[in-house]
């Protein structure tokens, strides 16, 4: 099928969705057929996206993927779509102020395999070829696992969210009926608070304690990273265990799309300190971890096959400093912020950061001066980053970034650590962070740091035992993921989300 797209009319999408000013910014290497460059970055010339079986041609028509590239305009198949000349406005009509779908939202097919190749900037996502409003959960609480110590405890876990549906993906390990193993574990929440979850399927069956589970998604599947230590000689009972990094991936229905795949084959080493963060369009998602053959952190660069490419050591420095506690996000390619640690006790542990472009290439090591423990990280679009750190033992304090890693503002915002973690999240205008001292809340955050507004998440008395804790800002809303302690019930442990609205933080 051939759907025609003026070329003033593709013009104006496109900076209707991009919020480019510049659609004549040149890209470099030049885009590919059935691609336009928009803000210096290839977007997908047809609007709506093309078809299973199209493909985009460079005057912004879908034909059948089996065409010549050849082969005129003329000779195709050609049909008339009446959708064809409205705007993307119209197109995505059905995604309310708060990022929520009605039933004409976008669909479980949200991506196309012929995806745009392109970064849709701050606050936008790519589904189906467009740059859109991400989706949000719906607003309310979920309780998705409960785990009793000695029986079936499980230890910390990761959340990521499908933004093109609000789908959430839930990882970790967990202990199996008090046995000697800990296995992982993936599990989907649906959009809807009312949606029956799909799981908990069981990722491995492999002897020993697999550990530091870390998720990601990318284009149309949950990446699931752990560490096992199956090729231990003695995995159930070892103290200091050989391991090696393992992903395998899953769809949004659960349906697991990549086997379970080692990724490393390094003998005698103990993995761990895991954690991804995905390309915005390409399907790729990067990882880091540590080793203790270079007491040091390693990167790599995940396909959607789980082949790795580009691994290389990120925080090459002489002994005995090595890196240690990554945080990684994407910010126009990866951002790794992690510290050196000094176990001699020579000098104290020094926050550092190195960027990873997309093509593998590392950024230089930057020692940012500052020590203490980091706690979270967060993305600023072009204004830089954020970060929550301690002061070298005196309290929390946030700083903020600018695109070279000069600190602009640095402000104690608490006098205690917590249990070392901390949600941090920017929407494009406020930043926002949980606190834990008298009770669990999210405090929003201006553009200098001062607090604007904050919301008690829960004044349980159990929460000052809160741990895990992250933040993600998205469509207008904000996830709030914890492990949530009952004491009074035994030591029982659940993993505990929140939704709310980023608006009733006031």
């Amino acid at each position: 099928m051939l759907r025609p797209l003026t070329s003033s009319l593709l013009a104006l999408s496109m900076l209707s969705v991009m919020g480019c000013s510049d659609p004549e910014a040149t890209c470099e290497p030049a885009c590919r057929d059935g691609f336009a460059c928009v803000r210096g970055a290839c977007v997908s010339a047809c609007n709506p996206a093309c078809a299973a079986g199209e493909r985009c041609t460079s005057d912004a028509r879908c034909v059948s993927a089996d065409l010549d590239a050849n082969e005129s305009a003329s000779d195709a198949r050609t049909t008339s779509d009446d959708t064809s000349s409205s705007s993307l406005d119209d197109a995505f009509s059905t995604v309310d102020a708060f990022g929520a779908a009605s039933d004409d939202a976008r669909g479980i097919d949200a991506y196309s395999s012929d995806a745009a190749i392109a970064d849709c900037g701050f606050g936008s996502v790519l589904c189906s070829g467009s740059c859109v409003t991400p989706i949000a959960p719906e607003l309310g609480v979920r309780t998705p696992t409960t785990g009793r110590y000695g029986m079936d405890f499980f230890d910390a876990g990761d959340l990521a969210i499908d933004p093109c549906t609000g789908t959430l993906g839930l990882a970790y390990a967990q202990q199996v009926m008090g046995s000697e193993n800990d296995e992982v574990f993936f599990l989907i929440l649906g959009p809807s608070l009312s949606a029956t979850p799909i799981g908990p399927v069981r990722v491995t069956t492999a002897p020993g304690a697999a550990q530091s589970v870390s998720i990601a998604w990318a284009n149309d599947r949950f990446f699931v990273f752990w560490s096992d230590p199956r090729h231990d000689t003695a995995p159930e009972s070892c103290s200091r265990c050989d391991g090696a990094l393992y992903v395998a991936a899953f769809d949004r229905e659960g349906t697991q799309v990549l086997a379970e795949t080692r990724l490393t084959t390094t003998p005698d080493i103990q993995l761990g300190g895991i954690v991804a963060a995905a390309h915005p369009s390409n399907g790729e998602v990067m990882v880091v971890w540590s080793q203790s053959d270079t007491r040091q952190l390693h990167a790599g660069i995940v396909a959607p096959d789980g082949t790795m490419r580009a691994e290389q050591i990120v925080s090459a420095t002489t002994a005995p400093q090595y890196g240690s506690s990554p945080h990684v996000v994407w910010n126009d390619g990866w951002t790794i912020f992690y510290r050196h640690d000094d176990p001699d006790g020579g000098r104290p542990d020094y926050f550092h950061v190195r960027s990873l472009a997309g093509d593998g290439t590392l950024g230089p090591d930057l020692d940012l001066g500052v020590y203490g423990e980091q706690i979270a990280l967060t993305s600023r679009g072009t204004g830089g980053h954020a970060t929550i750190t301690t002061g070298g033992g005196s309290g929390l304090a946030l700083r903020l970034w600018d695109p070279s890693w000069t600190a602009t503002t640095t402000l104690p915002i608490t006098s205690g650590t917590f249990d070392g973690t901390r949600g941090l999240a920017f929407d494009g205008t406020s930043l926002f962070h949980t606190d834990g001292q008298l009770a669990l809340s999210v405090v929003r955050r201006n553009g200098l740091g001062t607090e604007t507004g904050r919301v008690v998440l829960t004044s349980d008395r159990d929460e000052s035992l809160a741990s895990e804790l992250e933040l993600t800002s998205m469509g207008g809303r904000l996830v709030v993921f914890w492990l949530h302690p009952d004491v009074a019930a035994g030591s029982i442990i659940h993993h505990r989300i929140q939704v709310l609205d980023a608006a009733s933080v006031m």
